[in-house]
């Protein structure tokens, strides 16, 4: 809601800074169950949430640029 994103409702942070702290949260998500010696389900349920939004934010187009012709 918060994204200068097209659905964006108020557009306060900017698309690039939501992206990083998104790769943000993927590394915790890998890292957390070695921090907290997580096992089985629960070791996977962080790994493959933390897989998931890394993929997400590196499949991710970067913005179009406009170049200017002189």
């Amino acid at each position: 809601m918060l994204t200068d994103h097209h659905l964006g409702v108020y557009r306060i942070i900017p698309y690039k800074g939501h992206l990083i702290v998104d790769g943000l949260v993927g590394l915790v998500f890998l890292v957390v169950p070695f921090i907290f010696s997580f096992k089985g389900t629960d070791a996977y349920y962080y790994w493959i949430l933390g897989a998931t939004v890394l993929t997400v934010v590196g499949l991710h187009k970067p913005a179009a640029t406009t170049k200017i012709k002189n």
